[in-house]
């Protein structure tokens, strides 16, 4: 037991455990970082490719559009689908620190 000023505590510390913990979150990122997922636009006129670093790979854009939308149009289009990877981005991070998250004491 130690005391610091008026405070007594135990400082009951695993760092096996604290160090299995940190490889696990290494792992997930890797993991994350590994991800690929695709956004659609609500009719799957485009495309969105996302790496998991939030990088945007490609954005493929159905090239019927061109003639028959409107480059406001298909503006909104390419943004339905960045945000639909993006959502799914954000989803797939959080399932894979969940297990993670809901181990600790305390969170959930």
């Amino acid at each position: 037991m130690s005391n610091l000023g008026n405070f007594d505590f135990e400082l009951d510390l695993d760092f096996d455990e604290i160090e299995r913990q940190q490889k696990r979150i290494e792992e997930i990122e890797r993991a994350v970082m590994a991800m690929e997922v695709t956004g659609r636009s609500r009719r799957g006129e485009v495309t969105a490719i996302i790496k998991g670093t939030g990088q945007f790979t490609k954005i493929k854009i159905d090239p019927n559009l061109a003639g028959r939308q409107s480059l406001d149009t298909i503006s909104n289009l390419v943004l339905e689908a960045v945000n639909d990877g993006m959502r799914k981005l954000n989803e797939a991070t959080r399932k894979r620190f969940e297990p993670l998250i809901s181990a600790e004491p305390g969170v959930g």
